[in-house]
């Protein structure tokens, strides 16, 4: 049992697809020859593939060799097509931004002729064209940085980066006040979940936790993002929760959630009660903490 990284074909695999005739390789071999950095002709896309992620500019994805469905731009992938196409790769995001725009977004990302190329789509132009890559290692060091250790410190026992409920020194427990938190679920195939939390940490930082597909990272922000943050929360009318309580908004197919503290409590509501109104406030939000 397979499944074919060109047409989406689930079912017996032999050399090649017996459904659309793509040739089948292992996902280790693959692996070896893309995993690599890449430097394209200006600099403009370099990116880095290692240990299953996709790096470039304001993308940080998992990747895979399957998942059609997860690809932005389903309708482009038809638009270019590339005699020397080995197998193709799927990051699970797709867009370059711009001041939180969308300014390119990944038509798909192919590996051919012996180095790895990406056609993508310029929403300002509403053009696709192909960027070609050269390998090149030394991007790896450009684009991957050293991880900045992040977590509590503790007056008591001193000690430093602490991360779970409690110290790991004195067994004192960590205050950790949530300020945001935010969720989303898709029903896609696979299933998508992702999320942040930001908790209080000093009067000018904070700690903001990335969640992705069970898989999580947690970098200090500003604390000047909370006001622009609850201005957000106003803005889509997320603090006039409790009018939504009692009310479904019928949309379905997943799950999001924007959550926000008010004095000792955590409120909010969810797409089931508020529909578009919480999903646009969470990806505004997201932008805002995570981008």
């Amino acid at each position: 049992m397979g499944i074919c990284t060109c047409c989406g074909y689930s079912g017996p695999m032999t050399e090649y697809c017996p459904s659309c005739g793509f040739p089948n390789k292992a996902d280790t071999g693959r692996k070896d020859l893309i995993e690599h950095g890449w430097r394209d002709g200006n600099g403009e896309f370099n990116a880095v593939l290692k240990d299953g992620r996709f790096i470039s500019r304001y993308i940080d994805a998992e990747y895979s060799f399957s998942g059609n469905a997860r690809m932005g731009f389903p309708s482009m992938m038809q638009k270019i097509t590339h005699p020397d196409e080995e197998f193709l790769i799927y990051p699970d995001e797709v867009c370059y931004k711009k001041d939180n725009r969308n300014e390119y977004g990944i038509s798909k990302l192919w590996y051919g002729s012996g180095t790895l190329h990406m056609d993508l789509y310029s929403f300002e132009n509403h053009s696709l064209f192909t960027v070609d890559f050269q390998m090149d290692d030394s991007v790896i060091a450009d684009l991957i940085e050293p991880e900045e250790p992040v977590g509590w410190t503790c007056l008591k026992c001193g000690k430093q980066y602490q991360t779970d409920d409690f110290f790991s020194e004195c067994g004192e427990p960590i205050d950790k006040i949530v300020l945001f938190s935010l969720s989303r679920y898709s029903s896609a195939m696979p299933p998508q979940n992702e999320g942040v939390r930001v908790f209080e940490f000093s009067e000018k930082e904070l700690i903001c936790e990335i969640l992705k597909n069970g898989k999580g990272r947690r970098c200090y922000i500003s604390s000047c993002v909370i006001e622009p943050a609850y201005e957000i929360i106003k803005k889509y009318g997320i603090d006039k929760w409790k009018e939504y309580e009692n009310i479904s908004s019928g949309m379905c197919g997943g799950s999001v959630s924007v959550r926000y503290r008010d004095g000792d409590e955590i409120d909010g509501s969810s797409l089931d009660h508020m529909g578009s109104a919480v999903a646009d406030a969470y990806h505004e939000l997201f932008a805002l903490f995570a981008g």
